[in-house]
């Protein structure tokens, strides 16, 4: 029996990216029919190998062999930035006296690349099974994680592609949404002629027909999960130690004040012209209370933290309290951000700097990106013994460019607690981090828990990591009237 035709093979190939090595030694055979899995964790090069089997990235040399004619398309957080940002780049809303420019339609997207042989029964048929009708006029930029997923995906169909590569396709996605495109992968691997799915979470390509392991530069073939599992059990360099300390000597307990109202929200509403994004939240946080804040892509939790980290104009003429004080009072946004720390998948793309991991660290005195004020010694040794607290002394003066991702994300929130705010908010804080950096993040903020230092609210609505030291949640879910509004539950764990 002849082995289905080979598709794209590639034989000892390599990537260097200014004259720096990045992939070496790939072997791999896609053949017609193929499901493949790769995992890797955050930097091991899982996107640059996606966008290299793409075509967006050559060789130079005769490694990959395609067959001809051959068509690829990725789907990869990389590319939804390419399209955003060409967006904002044609944003004319400046000159639009007052307007919004909408950009490109999720319609304009879908006619501008799909192969001209398309029937609009095809279309249809895509629009209908991945729920996207809704959508269709709607501006790009103004698509949830998980719509711009469901468009980028039909939109790579319609280009009828020979290969697809979903490029950590779960990422940032609610749970229904998520369960949606798992129920699609057989669709999709109809549609195409091999279907390959790049994760940085082993259990999502639990159900490929094969499996590859990116490690050190290089692509190994693995028959399990457990295989790949027990390569990288010992070679995994985050880890915390489980030691408390015995004394709480760097901050007060938030018990001292346990009734103490933090936050307080009555009938708050916010809309974006004639869209509602929460309806009638009426939320207590008191001191000694820590929060998991949930709901599905575009219920407005991003919305709702605007209005407790000051960034929203929208808190003004509401009846919200922060810290005991009427927003709109007198209060500066500074007077705000003082008592709150923050920490996001967005503010660590901000922090592209050199700086070493202490002056990261100091910075959060500071509210700023990277320290450029002369810190006092008090601050110094602060930071010092917050950073041996939470066990990453030994990476002081190390670049924070150089550190994993899950690495960066503990040092924002060390950085983010070394103020002693009274509120600390972690914004989907595993969001784009592979299973070992989200265990790491999740063991730092558990630590924050368990030492009481500040109130947590943890947004997330993944359920693959849920903090069950949080007994109070905040989920956000359809309102009658349109929009979102709260729904509260205290979970009590035996």
């Amino acid at each position: 029996m002849n082995k289905p035709q080979i598709l794209l093979q590639l034989k000892n190939a390599g990537l260097s990216i200014k004259r720096k090595e990045k992939l070496k030694n790939l072997n791999i055979v896609i053949r017609a029919g193929d499901y493949t899995g790769i995992y890797g964790l955050n930097g091991s090069g899982k996107s640059l190998l996606s966008e290299l089997i793409g075509g967006a990235l050559k060789t130079g040399s005769e490694e990959i062999i395609k067959r001809d004619g051959l068509k690829t398309a990725v789907v990869s957080s990389a590319e939804q930035k390419r399209m955003l940002e060409e967006d904002r780049h044609n944003d004319d809303s400046e000159f639009m006296e007052g307007k919004t420019d909408p950009g490109r339609s999720v319609t304009d997207i879908l006619r501008l690349t799909m192969d001209q042989s398309v029937p609009l029964s095809e279309i249809k048929h895509y629009v209908k099974l991945f729920e996207i009708n809704h959508i269709m006029d709607r501006g790009i930029k103004f698509l949830s994680t998980g719509e711009f997923r469901k468009m980028m995906i039909v939109r790579a169909l319609l280009s009828k592609p020979d290969i697809m590569v979903l490029d950590d396709p779960y990422t940032g996605l609610d749970i229904e949404t998520r369960h949606l495109l798992a129920g699609l992968i057989p669709e999709i691997k109809s549609r195409v002629k091999a279907l390959m799915l790049v994760s940085g979470r082993l259990d999502d390509i639990k159900r490929t027909e094969k499996k590859y392991l990116l490690h050190n530069m290089t692509l190994l073939e693995f028959k399990t999960q457990n295989d790949i599992s027990g390569i990288l059990r010992n070679d995994n360099p985050l880890s915390m130690s489980s030691d408390e300390p015995e004394t709480n000597e760097l901050g007060i307990t938030s018990a001292e004040h346990q009734d103490c109202e933090l936050i307080r929200m009555n009938n708050v509403r916010i809309g974006y012209y004639d869209e509602k994004i929460l309806t009638d939240i009426n939320w207590t946080v008191k001191n000694g209370e820590h929060w998991q804040i949930s709901g599905p892509n575009g219920s407005g939790k991003s919305s709702l933290l605007s209005l407790v980290n000051g960034d929203s104009q929208k808190a003004y003429g509401q009846d919200i309290y922060l810290f005991g004080i009427k927003r709109g009072s007198g209060e500066t946004i500074w007077d705000i951000k003082q008592r709150i720390g923050y920490v996001s998948g967005t503010l660590q793309k901000e922090h592209r700097i050199t700086q070493n991991v202490l002056n990261i660290v100091i910075s959060g005195f500071f509210d700023t990106i990277g320290l450029y004020d002369r810190p006092d010694p008090v601050q110094v040794e602060k930071a010092r013994g917050w950073c041996a607290e939470f066990g990453v002394a030994d990476y002081l003066q190390r670049p924070f460019d150089s550190l994993s991702e899950g690495m960066k994300r503990a040092i924002l929130i060390i950085r983010a607690i070394v103020k002693q705010p009274e509120v600390l908010i972690l914004d989907e804080p595993c969001q784009g981090l592979d299973d070992h950096n989200s265990d790491f993040v999740l063991a730092v903020a558990k630590r924050v828990i368990k030492r009481d230092h500040s109130v947590l609210l943890y947004v997330s609505h993944d359920p693959y990591y849920r903090m069950e030291e949080i007994t109070n949640t905040l989920e956000l879910v359809p309102h009658p009237d349109g929009g979102y509004t709260g729904k509260i539950r205290e979970l009590f764990i035996k």
